[in-house]
């Protein structure tokens, strides 16, 4: 296997699960583009061993112990070549400055998933969101800005945490369907929301309603602490992050105008909201002002 092709086959992967993720990066030279397609198959790839098929806890544990062991191979300098996403991955760490440490975090997240318990706590959810969603963020900033001020990791953190809190909005039914519900304990128990309302899905919406408007307060919060730091990135990569960032907000924007009718089904965004959103970032990157939203 040719090193492109490790690399295509990561690409693949990318367009098979993730449009939004893919146009956020499109404005990327060819070697970022391909940096970020080898730590989104990462990503990916450990995430499915928890989600994907009907395998027992313990098939999955091992699976997920062997992709781990796996990764610290690739860290001793005896990668798979045989298998195209730590081919890539490799390469990755050879050309960019990786921190190890913040994908050993994302493997432990997949691990909370598999051996799941429902967050008490506020802290507690963003403690898992830092682990599969923030980790993200610190994996792809030497891409986005090899020279970062460090300073900087609590607002990619932030945005990265933003992102999950609206996934685990929008995902809401579809997770309690497989018996996880990411809402925190402490805040079911302040807007007298239980797990069977959740479950129950729609009957109850109007009921979860306030709880879900807390959710979406806390993301917004994020979002606007994580896009705060835009400008401080490069021009040629500043895109891919207003993009990310908001590709987001707006399936966030749109459970909120849909008065978080979230237990009735996943949102989504139109690819004409997309392209608004795209040349919105377009124009704004021309400008000396950080963007900290879209207009209605």
């Amino acid at each position: 296997m040719q090193l492109i092709e490790a690399y295509e086959q990561c690409k693949a992967v990318i367009d098979r699960h993730s449009s939004t993720f893919s146009t956020a990066f499109a404005t990327l030279t060819l070697e970022d583009r391909q940096a970020v397609w080898a730590i989104y198959a990462f990503c990916r790839t450990v995430d499915d061993i928890v989600d994907e098929g009907n395998f027992p806890l313990e098939v999955r544990l091992t699976h997920l112990y062997w992709f781990k062991s796996q990764f610290i191979a690739l860290l001793n300098g005896n990668p798979d070549r045989t298998n195209p996403l730590w081919f890539a991955l490799d390469d990755v760490f050879h050309r960019y400055s990786m921190d190890e440490t913040v994908f050993f975090d994302m493997i432990k997240g997949q691990e909370m998933d598999l051996v799941f318990s429902q967050p008490s706590t506020i802290e507690d959810l963003e403690k898992y969101c830092y682990h599969v969603a923030g980790t993200v963020g610190l994996m792809l900033l030497p891409i986005l800005d090899p020279n970062a001020d460090p300073s900087i990791k609590n607002e990619v953190v932030s945005l990265g945490l933003a992102m999950q809190l609206t996934n685990i909005l929008r995902d809401v039914a579809e997770d309690a369907a497989m018996e996880r519900i990411y809402l925190p304990v402490a805040w079911m128990k302040k807007y007298h929301v239980t797990n069977d309302m959740i479950q129950t899905n729609s009957p109850y919406q109007a009921r979860c309603k306030p709880l879900f408007c807390a959710i979406a307060e806390r993301a917004n919060a994020y979002y606007a602490k994580g896009l705060s730091i835009a400008y401080h990135f490069p021009t040629h990569s500043r895109p891919s992050l207003l993009l990310s960032g908001l590709l987001y907000q707006a399936i966030l924007t749109k459970i909120i105008d849909q008065d978080y009718a979230v237990l009735q089904g996943r949102t989504y965004i139109d690819d004409k909201t997309k392209l608004r959103i795209l040349h919105h970032v377009q124009a704004s990157v021309l400008q000396d002002h950080v963007v900290a939203g879209l207009e209605a």
